[in-house]
């Protein structure tokens, strides 16, 4: 039997006791968090917000409001520990690549490079192609009324593509979320074919991959 002094990161109790933690501090500065979403949070008067996926953090500030924001981030580094409060661009978060054109007002999120390392891993299994889901109107039929499969296919080697698709599909690549939520329709008891389907798309996110 063992007393753990801190939590162990990778186990349940560590990630939720961090989530306590972090949360502690973000209120003891005054921001408040929403009911559905408690990895978010506002400072209502000086509309300052923050997102937070596990150990990483997204703040916004308006401009006047910078000074305040120093503040704050350097108070929030004592409460939890960390070294650094440099203020830099953000340029990545949880996998996504950010393109800030203040020029041109616009903000750009892609995921080039999480493409280029899927494309690394199925390199050789996959060809280039222009849509997700099929050149021609038969293909696409196809596609859409594929039956269940026969169970031909490793479930852990088909659970393990999807995985990787479903996260550009509900991030920063809208485009193929129909085909990967179709596919993924089929992880009780998918198919070669379903698999190859999968490998299409692929195909299609290596050709698009500066797509934001």
């Amino acid at each position: 039997v063992l007393v753990l002094h801190k939590a162990l990161e990778g186990i349940k109790q560590g990630a939720y006791l961090w989530f306590n933690h972090n949360r502690a501090a973000w209120e003891k500065l005054g921001a408040k968090s929403w009911t559905n979403e408690p990895n978010l949070y506002l400072f209502p008067e000086l509309g300052i917000r923050v997102g937070v996926f596990a150990d990483d953090t997204l703040s916004g500030y308006p401009p006047e409001t910078l000074e305040q924001y120093k503040a704050i981030k350097l108070e929030y580094s004592k409460l939890i520990n960390i070294d650094s409060i440099e203020i830099s661009p953000a340029l990545k978060f949880t996998g996504v690549q950010i393109i800030h054109n203040k020029e041109h007002g616009t903000v750009t999120i892609h995921m080039e490079r999480y493409i280029e390392q899927l494309c690394e891993d199925y390199k050789g299994q996959f060809e280039e192609c222009d849509v997700p889901s099929g050149e021609s109107d038969a293909d696409r039929k196809a596609f859409d009324q594929c039956l269940d499969g026969d169970g031909e296919m490793d479930k852990g080697e088909y659970l393990q593509l999807m995985g990787k698709l479903v996260w550009p599909s509900s991030v920063a690549r809208l485009d193929i979320t129909h085909s990967v939520n179709k596919l993924c329709s089929k992880s009780h008891k998918p198919s070669k074919a379903d698999f190859k389907r999968g490998l299409r798309i692929v195909g299609y996110l290596s050709k698009t991959r500066q797509l934001g």
